[in-house]
């Protein structure tokens, strides 16, 4: 606070019953001021880091996306975030950086044990065979419009 606001205050001209209504005043001024600095100061905070916690995940050869599911109170240094990634990193087992996508990754769905096929055609019945008209992918791809997509697959 500057020596000239408190000679505002305590302007010798005014009187004594407005200076506790001035101080008032001022203390919520500098109430309010602390606040937005106090929220500012958090904010920047944030995003500082956010910014050091997606470059140790880059260093280490992780997706920066990885720091949305990391917990805030987590110590910023470089081995807390390795200790943190080798106990929960193989769950995001794909995140990595530049790793090939293996087999174990993909999301086809897993096929069937054979104990479930052999259900499958009991409850089908050995005589029952699916025909499939030969021009099929021809008559779908042609389909120009959802109605004429939905007539197709209607009569196969």
């Amino acid at each position: 606070m500057a020596h000239d606001d408190l000679d505002d205050l305590f302007d010798s001209e005014e009187s004594e019953s407005a200076l506790p209504k001035k101080l008032r005043a001022k203390i919520d001024e500098l109430s309010s001021k602390l606040k937005e600095l106090s929220e500012e100061n958090a904010s920047l905070k944030a995003g500082q880091r956010k910014a050091d916690l997606n470059q140790i995940l880059q260093d280490n050869g992780y997706s920066p996306k990885i720091a949305n599911f990391m917990p805030t109170d987590l110590e910023l240094t470089s081995e807390s975030i390795k200790a943190w990634l080798d106990e929960n990193g193989d769950v995001f087992s794909g995140a990595r950086l530049g790793q090939p996508v293996t087999e174990e990754h993909t999301t086809a769905p897993p096929s069937k044990p054979e104990a479930q096929v052999k259900m499958d055609m009991a409850e089908i019945g050995p005589e029952s065979t699916i025909t499939v008209p030969a021009d099929l992918e021809a008559r779908i791809s042609g389909a120009k419009t959802m109605d004429e997509l939905m007539a197709v697959l209607r009569s196969a």
